[in-house]
């Protein structure tokens, strides 16, 4: 699996940890109603922060190696 799969997939796989600890779990434990509007829109921002931390963690390793080959 080359550099560029495995952070689209670390990056899922944290997005489903979040969305089920804080979109399911949280709410649950609160007492709050969990509706289809309120999963539908976790699903999206906890996708898209997913996404965004992965690839912000993928760009930084690539840095950080970059300036050890340079060492």
């Amino acid at each position: 699996m080359g550099a560029y799969k495995k952070w689209l997939v670390f990056s899922l796989i944290w997005a489903v940890f979040m969305f089920v600890c804080m979109g399911l779990l949280w709410p649950w434990y609160l007492g709050d109603a969990i509706t289809v509007r309120s999963i539908t829109g976790n699903i999206i921002a906890y996708t898209l922060g997913g996404l965004l931390y992965g690839y912000t963690m993928y760009r930084l390793a690539q840095r950080r190696l970059k300036k050890q080959q340079l060492q």
